[in-house]
């Protein structure tokens, strides 16, 4: 949901002619604020107790770098790593300076961009 600053002019301007419009007005800035904390939320680092571990790719962080990983406690063959967050990335750098880190936090992954108009879907 994104802020709609008309909707809220529209509003005002009915307070001009209509007192009873304010718990309206009211409501609806209660409601964009709730989805902005919402928002918020979703795009904070949260303590990696909290992460899902149902296999998807999220971003994982510590004090060392952060990289893409999902949870995947046993191997298919039944190897079971002493870090259970399986790395999506092709090196090993972007984990800083320890190579078998284990991540303090995570986070959602973005949405990816929007597809530009004309752009071509190979």
């Amino acid at each position: 949901m994104t802020i709609n600053t008309q909707k809220l002019r529209d509003l005002l301007a009915i307070l001009e002619d209509d007192v009873g419009a304010v718990p309206i007005l009211l409501d609806h800035i209660e409601a964009q604020s709730a989805e902005i904390a919402r928002l918020n939320a979703i795009q904070a680092w949260q303590p990696i107790e909290t992460a899902p571990k149902d296999g998807t790719a999220i971003l994982l962080g510590s004090s060392d770098g952060a990289w893409i990983a999902k949870y995947d406690p046993v191997y298919p063959s039944g190897y079971r790593p002493k870090n259970p967050w399986f790395s999506l990335m092709l090196n090993r750098d972007y984990m800083g300076r320890v190579p078998n880190a284990k991540p303090t936090h995570w986070m959602s992954l973005p949405a990816a961009p929007s597809a530009l108009s004309g752009e071509s879907k190979c």
